[in-house]
């Protein structure tokens, strides 16, 4: 009997913990609602970035090239003198009586003394194969210096060049045909006009393919120049061929290429 009393007891025990926790959370929870009573509702937004309008535009981009070939109106001759000496001194001075000689016929010829110019001066030691000894030898010193004339008569380039060999030049490196800073310019500007007409029409016919119009430009720009003097490459000896240059060195014409890349707002 004891014992069922003890055992009644622990159960009512157990009973009121039970009980109180339960009051406690409950005191608890409402006690947090009251406090959160009149607080600010804070509302939490998501970040939204507006796109750039570049990118929500509808774009075509084409590509256009021409090509201009012109007449050149500016030519380059490359004329060497080269002496052979036992000495550097004595190589130094043959050239220079001889370079100034070949100086002075262009220049009688109507050719600014501005327009010729040396590209290269080069002297060094010349050495021969000796059989007898098996080896090269040192023998003396070669001096080449070689001049760039530049002229507008393109149609006389052969008589410069005759006139300076016979004033003792002895070689001709190349000669070029190109245009002046001017016509350059002029050429490119044409090429330009052309590359951007020939990506026009191509963008028109596209749209219209593809059922679109053309808006507006959005870009434009030149993707690739191209131009280069017509070179002849002579680099040989003149001696007595001299006399066929006029016959050989005439003007030929020269291409001036142009690309651009236009981009356009389609709608």
């Amino acid at each position: 009997m004891e014992e069922g009393n003890k055992c009644c007891m622990s159960h009512g025990i157990v009973t009121v913990l039970l009980v109180g926790l339960l009051m406690a959370a409950f005191l608890f929870a409402f006690r947090s609602l009251v406090a959160d009573v009149g607080r600010p509702i804070v509302e939490v937004n998501p970040v939204i970035q507006a796109a750039s309008p570049d990118s929500s535009r509808n774009t075509l981009s084409v590509s256009g090239s021409s090509q201009v070939t012109v007449n050149p109106d500016e030519a380059y001759v490359y004329i060497s003198v080269i002496t052979n000496a036992s000495t550097a001194k004595v190589a130094q001075d043959d050239n220079r009586k001889t370079t100034n000689a070949v100086i002075a016929e262009p220049v009688q010829q109507g050719i600014a003394a501005d327009d010729i110019e040396t590209t290269t001066y080069n002297l060094q030691k010349r050495y021969d194969w000796v059989d007898k000894e098996g080896k090269s030898v040192e023998t003396g010193y070669v001096l080449t210096h070689t001049l760039k004339v530049t002229t507008g008569d393109v149609e006389d380039v052969g008589t410069i060049v005759d006139a300076a060999v016979g004033a003792g030049a002895n070689g001709v490196e190349q000669v070029e045909f190109g245009l002046t800073k001017v016509s350059e310019k002029k050429v490119r500007d044409q090429a330009l006009l052309n590359a951007t007409m020939v990506a026009r029409d191509k963008a028109e016919r596209m749209a219209q393919a593809a059922g679109v119009k053309l808006v507006k430009v959005i870009s434009v720009y030149e993707s690739n120049y191209y131009y280069t003097p017509y070179e002849y490459n002579v680099r040989s000896n003149m001696g007595d061929y001299a006399t066929a240059a006029p016959s050989l060195i005439t003007p030929q014409k020269v291409d001036v290429s142009s690309s651009v890349q236009v981009v356009y707002e389609i709608g």
